[in-house]
């Protein structure tokens, strides 16, 4: 099976830092963002497309590989046997636009697809956080995950109780 996932990136208008604890905790915090048409692709290959000669576990210049097995890791498929991956990114990363988060967001949709879960765009948004800041060690807020996840122009309320969208 070949699974093409997408997500884009964002720009954030107002607020940004607001969303990042432990200040949205004490003090709730709110942003303002939109996605934009730069986007993150993910395919993932399993199955007779394992030998795709496309399925050869390539990341975007700047990307590393460590990042995407953190999450086929954390989903129980990473065993790179089983499969492979190819990851790409329309703008450049690094840049300020969410790219890791537009990456997190299309692997666990990916996966999400494959492995028939039904998780809700909540839930992906707060596993790609989840997994970005506390097992890769990335610091942020949950703003990138979120407006990747949720796509459009969006209005977000950030408090240690969770997020409004």
């Amino acid at each position: 099976m070949k699974i093409l996932a997408t997500a884009p990136a964002r720009v954030s208008l107002f607020g940004s830092g607001t969303d990042v604890s432990p200040y949205c905790d004490i003090y709730e915090g709110l942003v303002i963002n939109m996605a934009i048409n730069l986007r993150s692709h993910f395919t993932l290959f399993t199955g007779n497309d394992l030998y795709d000669p496309k399925a050869d576990n390539s990341v975007p210049y700047l990307g590393k590989r460590e990042f995407v097995y953190a999450f086929t890791e954390e989903f129980g498929i990473n065993d790179m046997h089983l499969s492979k991956f190819n990851s790409s990114f329309d703008g450049i990363l690094e840049s300020g636009l969410g790219s890791s988060a537009s990456s997190a967001v299309a692997i666990i949709g990916a996966i999400n697809k494959a492995k028939n879960l039904k998780l809700s765009l909540d839930q992906i948004a707060h596993m790609a956080w989840d997994i970005e800041v506390n097992k890769l060690k990335m610091f942020g807020g949950k703003q990138d995950q979120y407006a990747v996840a949720f796509g459009g122009v969006n209005v977000m309320e950030f408090s240690k109780t969770g997020v409004k969208v």
